[in-house]
């Protein structure tokens, strides 16, 4: 398979994101579901060179419809974070560093920030609880400089964008965590 150019292919988009934009960050996607693999795929595309995919989670048929997996009966229980890294890897080649993790992230196994002075965390896992371990390990830390959650449910969707190091931002996003048992039922 060919691989794409990102400094040609997508120029016409350079004009609104120039892809050097982010050459110095990583990008952290927790959960490669519906919010996770489409952001991936964004990022990637729109020139991001060091992307980690966390989850612990395989491709299931369910899966296909809705998040930015392969579609294929071949496909269907392998790690979403394989999967999701071989999409990346033909749409950009070596030009895209992309490193899974088939695992949570949980206190014993964080983040790896491991040296990234830039990095920007994307939060779309499917409960409360390890978004609020995630705020943990972000909150406060000079080296992430953007948490990005976005949350889904069957009638809605939101998306939170905070600096973790800045306190009325902080205090704002802390307001909007809450235990998992109070989270909508979907039918």
């Amino acid at each position: 398979m060919s691989t794409i150019d990102l400094g040609s292919q997508f120029l016409r988009q350079s004009d609104f994101v120039p892809h050097q934009l982010f050459d110095d960050y990583t990008i952290h996607i927790v959960g490669c579901g519906g919010i996770g693999s489409v952001t991936a795929l964004a990022f990637a595309k729109i020139g991001a060179k060091h992307i980690k995919l966390y989850d612990d989670d395989t491709v299931e048929p369910k899966n296909i419809p809705v998040q930015m997996l392969s579609a294929t009966a071949d496909r269907i229980g392998v790690a979403k974070v394989s999967d999701l890294a071989g999409i990346i890897r033909d749409l950009g080649g070596v030009h895209i560093n992309v490193q899974p993790y088939n695992r949570r992230v949980t206190e014993s196994e964080p983040l790896n920030f491991n040296g990234c002075k830039k990095n920007i965390v994307i939060c779309g896992p499917d409960n409360m609880a390890t978004r609020s371990l995630i705020w943990g390990m972000v909150k406060n830390n000079i080296d992430v400089t953007l948490l990005v959650d976005g949350r889904m449910a069957s009638r809605f969707f939101k998306v939170y964008s905070i600096n973790p190091c800045e306190y009325n931002e902080q205090v704002y996003y802390e307001n909007t965590l809450h235990d998992d048992s109070k989270a909508e039922a979907l039918p």
